[in-house]
């Protein structure tokens, strides 16, 4: 499978060059991130590339009125994958009012599969945000390899989250890359869930390039006022493969 991939990414190259206190702890539990986007909606195999659907969003505001979003992203084409995917949020005010908008970028998401964005926004007088996937068919590859196959060899483990005196979250975790490619610009997403299982929001941070086979850690850190949760779960976003 490593020789598979690596020979995807050199394919997929030419066009996805992108873009202190103590505190409790707990363990949480690693998600299953291959789970196929088959588990929701039924995918497409078609001809032409379908739409990718937002199919979860959340967010809260800290004590600063930023934003702290997470959106779950999903692509239910069977043989399509897309790159330099763009989403734009908006922020409004309690009168229904545009404060500000920005976009934020994934880089990739391989075909049959879903993955998480996540971002803060600064909008101030902002109580609500909004999120839009810009569909362009620039954005389309045609492609054998799916997105369960990349997630067995970019993958997260050993998860930790903590929480300092002054209330700041930091999500902690190790990050392994399997492939025969280096990865550079990827990053780490977490989701906040509460008992339900809706997304709360999230926040992210770049980890360092990686080379083949593997592991670095990393930490998300002053992620400030997240809410009472009940797990949190961290997706991994490939930037740039350099095979």
């Amino acid at each position: 499978m490593k020789k598979l991939i690596v020979q995807v990414s050199s394919v997929l190259l030419c066009v996805i060059l992108a873009c202190g206190a103590m505190g409790c702890s707990k363990n949480v539990e690693p998600i299953e991130q291959s789970e196929p986007a088959t588990a929701n909606v039924a995918s497409k195999e078609t001809d032409e590339p379908q739409d990718l659907e937002i199919v979860e969003s959340g967010y809260w505001f800290d004590e600063y009125n930023d934003g702290n979003y997470a959106v779950i992203i999903q692509n239910g084409n069977m043989n399509w994958a897309a790159e330099n995917v763009q989403v734009k949020v908006t922020g409004k005010d309690d009168a229904g009012q545009i404060v500000g908008s920005d976009t934020n970028k994934l880089s990739l998401i391989f075909p049959n599969g879903k993955t998480a964005l996540c971002g803060e926004t600064l909008f101030e007088g902002a109580s609500t945000l909004e999120f839009q996937l810009i569909n362009s068919k620039k954005m389309w590859t045609e492609i054998d390899i799916q997105q369960a196959q990349l997630d067995q060899l970019f993958f997260v483990d050993a998860i930790n989250e903590t929480t300092n005196s002054f209330g700041d979250t930091t999500v902690s975790g190790q990050a392994t890359n399997q492939m025969d490619a280096e990865i550079a610009l990827s990053t780490a997403n977490a989701v906040f869930r509460d008992e339900a299982g809706n997304v709360l929001g999230g926040a992210y941070t770049y980890l360092d390039t990686m080379t083949p086979d593997s592991t670095l850690p990393f930490s998300i850190t002053s992620i400030d006022g997240v809410p009472s949760h009940a797990k949190v779960e961290i997706y991994l976003n490939c930037g740039s493969l350099i095979s």
